[in-house]
């Protein structure tokens, strides 16, 4: 449904067949969603980037920084490749430690695209922090748990190891602290 936030909504950016499901959400622009995000100490957009979103942060953007006290952190996509369960049921969890997956063509271009729009201060770019070269990037944590069931939503053990090299330094570790 995008997190969008510009004069006059976003509906018609928003493809035909999403549009009844997109109905029954909150936008940004909703009256609720302003006073929550004019009471947020920090505001943090988090997504499966779609293009057109990504066209409009820009825009967003500067409307949240009129409705909230300091910048929004913007987190980019992760994905952590094609997970083949049965292929990992032998290995050590040593072996499980060097699986790595090419990040997709797709989620490189969008984090690169959005690292071109977001000040580096507010920008966290996940497969920077975690991905060899931003291309090889870690199937497993160091101590062989999966970090992923599906290579995009996180296990607990994915969330815990994501979350302290996120948390570690960056936007989101000067945010913690405040």
């Amino acid at each position: 449904c995008g997190i969008v936030l510009r004069e006059g909504g976003h509906r018609d950016m928003i493809a035909l067949a999403d549009r009844p499901m997109c109905a029954r959400t909150s936008a940004l622009d909703d009256p609720g969603v302003q006073a929550r995000l004019r009471a947020a100490d920090i505001v943090i957009l988090a997504a499966s980037w779609r293009d057109w979103v990504i066209d409009a942060l820009p825009t967003t953007l500067a409307a949240l920084r009129t409705v909230t006290a300091s910048p929004p952190i913007v987190i980019s996509r992760k994905h952590f490749g094609t997970i083949d369960i049965p292929a990992y049921l032998d290995m050590t969890p040593v072996e499980r430690a060097a699986v790595r997956a090419t990040l997709r063509a797709d989620v490189a271009a969008q984090t690169a695209r959005l690292g071109t729009l977001v000040p580096p201060d507010t920008f966290v770019d996940i497969p920077a922090r975690i991905c060899d070269g931003a291309q090889s990037c870690p199937v497993f944590t160091p101590d062989g748990a999966l970090i992923s069931h599906d290579g995009t939503h996180l296990t607990p053990a994915g969330a815990r190891y994501l979350g302290k090299i996120l948390f570690d330094g960056g936007p989101l570790g000067r945010a913690e602290g405040s």
